[in-house]
């Protein structure tokens, strides 16, 4: 009985220093994972800006030919206003 009284803190104490060096291992895998993500939200945050960039240029394109559109067609109905008042009148004289 003596023994074992004296044999069993010794294995507790030897599991407890495997328990103390696993866990450190895995906190410094998990440092290296976290590092790792890190620079990869980093360059994915870069590489967002530039679409966004991108983006922002292709609205600004197609905000302009928008534009440009609705002035076209804006004279286009005018000057059909214009041609089809001209031919009722001719028609009423």
């Amino acid at each position: 009985m003596e023994f074992l009284s004296e044999l069993f803190p010794v294995i507790l104490y030897f599991l407890l220093c495997i328990l103390v060096v696993v866990s450190i291992i895995l906190i410094i895998k998990v440092i290296k994972t976290i590092e790792i993500t890190n620079e990869l939200l980093k360059d994915i945050s870069n590489k967002s800006k530039k679409l966004d960039s991108i983006f922002n240029t292709v609205d600004m394109i197609s905000s302009s030919v928008s534009s440009f559109g609705d002035k076209f067609i804006k004279f286009l109905t005018k000057s059909l206003k214009k041609v089809l008042k001209r031919k009722e009148e001719n028609e009423n004289e």
